[in-house]
This record gives structure tokens, sequence and C-alpha cells, in this order.
């Protein structure tokens, strides 16, 4: 997979659509990471009932639950699988 992506502004992860790419500070060691916004409704998410967001790790393939308040860099991007 290849990403090309130029940031464009930071937002509350609330307010990004599903299948939006997003920069966000990792948990586990410095730096950012480039995600993208899953639905939360597929029947795979324990808590989705909760206000919270979930997302993907484009890197690792993780997913990780993020507050809805969680402030996050939105991105253009093309994302070329190939």
């Amino acid at each position: 997979m290849k990403v090309n992506f130029a940031p464009a502004n930071v937002i509350y992860i609330g307010e990004l659509t599903v299948g939006t790419p997003f920069l966000a500070d990792r948990k586990s060691e410095k730096g950012k990471g480039l995600y993208m916004k899953i639905d939360k409704n597929s029947g795979l998410m324990r808590s989705h009932f909760s206000s919270n967001a979930f997302a993907v790790n484009l890197e690792t393939g993780q997913l990780r639950e993020f507050d809805c308040c969680s402030m996050v860099e939105k991105v253009n991007a093309e994302i070329i699988f190939k």
C-alpha cells in the first residue's frame, strides 16, 4: 500500500465521516500514526452505543478507540493498494 497525503486541518474526530484519513498521536510510541475512521455500528465494536470513535491504523492494521473529543489532523489522502 502506498499513501500520498497532505495535512488539511485540526478537528474533533467526532466531526469526521467514516472512511476519512487522519493523523493522531500514537499511544505506544512517539510520533503520529495515519488512521482511517471506521463504522462503529458494524457489529464488531463492543461499545457501539458510546460516543467514542474507532479507527484503523493504516500502517499496522490495528483498531483503536478514540474519545469523541480527541483532536486529530484531517488529511487529504490518496491511498493506493498494490
